[in-house]
């Protein structure tokens, strides 16, 4: 093989490898008193489960392509209710793709099923 076809590929192979990594990370807060179960996240990209989280905890972190600052949640209390969050669309909402992403989850509404949610973006 000749000499630029090979750095040609090289150069390919580099592209490849630093592409596959965005340098996002993702976590899930619960800052309620519930202990939430069969908990599902769907991001931009990526769908994330968890079996359980513990009043006041937070999951570990997860390497993610990228994801928008909130999307959809599905989970279970205590008494096995269960709760949806659904975005309805993500027009003018920019993608994250560095830094630690967490969904943060304030307040669960049982009467209603409301889920008060917020979030944290720390960029690196």
């Amino acid at each position: 093989m000749n000499f630029r076809f090979r750095i040609s590929i090289l150069f390919l192979i580099l592209f490849i490898l630093g592409c596959s990594k965005s340098g996002l990370k993702f976590s899930l807060k619960n800052d309620t008193d519930f202990t939430l179960k069969d908990i599902k996240i769907r991001l931009h990209d990526t769908t994330l489960f968890f079996s359980k989280l513990e009043p006041h905890s937070q999951t570990t972190w997860t390497d993610i392509y990228s994801s928008y600052t909130y999307g959809y949640m599905k989970f279970t209390d205590n008494n096995d209710s269960t709760y949806i969050q659904q975005p309805v669309d993500f027009v003018g909402e920019t993608l994250c793709y560095k830094g630690e992403l967490t969904f943060i989850i304030r307040e669960i509404d049982t009467k209603t099923k409301h889920i008060k949610t917020t979030y944290s973006l720390k960029k690196k």
